[in-house]
C-alpha cells in the first residue's frame, strides 16, 4: 500500500491496486511527513512536532514551542527506527530551520542554519546521512556518529542548477540517490560519492515533490507532484500536475523503515 500526504489539504491518502485511492484521515494541523509504526498505526510530524495516529485519533508525542514563522517539514525513519525531521522557515528565505531525531522519548538536536529541510536518507548500513536544504539547492552528506548522536564531516555533495530545487529523496540498492526536482520536470539519479548526475527521467509536470521505491520487487519508483500556484496556462500545459506517477528506473531500491515502538 502506498501512503502519502496532501499537505495543504491536511489529508492522509492511501492507494492499492485492490482498493484504489482513498482519504484515510483529515487533520486539524498541517501534516508534513508520516511513517508507519513497527506495531501498526502511524507516527507523523505536524507543524509543531511529532504525533501518533492510531484508530483515527491523533496524540501528541513531542511538541515544540516554535516561532510562528517556523514549521516542521519532511521526515523519515533510519534503520534503527528513529524518526528524523527538520524544520523550515515558512517564507523560505531565512536559515532558521533545524534538524532533529526523535527516538520515541528524547528529541536530539543535530544542527541548524537550514532554510527548507527536505529529502532525508541514509546509506544501507545507516552510517552516512544525506540531507537536502531545498532553498539552498544543496544535497549534503555527513557521517553519523552513533555514540555521540551527531553528524561529522558534513559536506556539500552537490548543488542542483536553477531553476530546479531538490525536494524529496530516496536511495537505490547500488547506493545512489534519487531526487525529486521541484520546478524541474524530472527526477534525477545522483552518485552518492561524487555528486554526479547519472540519470534523468522527465515527467509531464513542473513541481515534482517526492519519491519512494515500492512494488513487489522494489523496482518501481512512486513519484508525487504538486499543483499549487498554477495559472490557467499552467493547467493547459501541464494537466497531469498533482498526480502520482509510477516509474521503472531500471534499478531496485531500499525499503523504507518503520518507527520503532517498544
Amino acid at each position: 500500500i502506498l501512503y502519502w500526504l496532501d499537505i495543504p489539504e491536511k489529508q492522509l491518502w492511501s492507494y492499492s491496486e485492490a482498493q484504489g485511492s482513498k482519504c484515510l484521515h483529515q487533520f486539524e494541523l498541517m501534516p508534513t511527513s508520516i511513517v508507519r509504526n513497527s506495531d501498526g498505526g502511524f507516527t507523523l510530524t505536524q507543524e509543531n512536532g511529532f504525533y501518533s495516529l492510531r484508530d483515527g485519533e491523533v496524540t501528541p508525542l513531542k511538541v515544540l514551542d516554535l516561532a510562528d514563522n517556523i514549521r516542521f517539514n519532511d521526515g523519515k525513519c533510519d534503520n534503527r527506527g528513529r524518526y528524523w525531521s527538520g524544520t523550515m522557515h515558512r517564507e523560505e528565505i531565512l536559515p532558521l530551520g533545524d534538524l532533529y531525531v526523535f527516538d520515541g522519548e528524547e528529541l536530539h538536536h543535530l544542527y541548524s542554519d537550514i532554510i527548507t529541510s527536505n529529502g532525508l536518507c541514509w546509506s544501507e548500513e545507516g552510517k552516512v546521512l544525506y540531507h537536502i536544504d531545498s532553498m539552498k539547492r544543496c544535497i549534503y552528506r555527513g557521517n553519523w556518529d552513533e555514540e555521540n548522536k551527531q553528524i561529522l564531516g558534513r559536506i556539500e555533495l552537490c548543488n542542483i542548477p536553477a531553476p530546479a530545487y531538490p525536494d524529496g529523496m530516496c536511495m537505490d540498492v547500488e547506493g545512489n540517490l534519487w531526487v525529486a526536482l521541484w520546478d524541474g520536470f524530472a527526477i534525477v539519479r545522483i552518485d552518492s560519492q561524487t555528486g554526479e548526475v547519472l540519470q534523468k527521467l522527465e515527467l509531464p509536470c513542473r513541481k515534482i515533490t517526492s519519491l519512494c521505491f515500492g512494488g513487489e520487487n522494489m523496482d518501481e519508483l512512486w513519484v508525487t507532484s504538486a499543483s499549487i500556484d498554477m495559472s490557467e496556462d499552467d493547467w493547459k500545459q501541464y494537466p497531469d500536475s498533482g498526480k502520482i506517477f509510477r516509474v521503472k528506473p531500471g534499478v531496485k531500491g531500499l525499503e523504507s523503515h518503520s518507527f520503532k515502538i517498544d
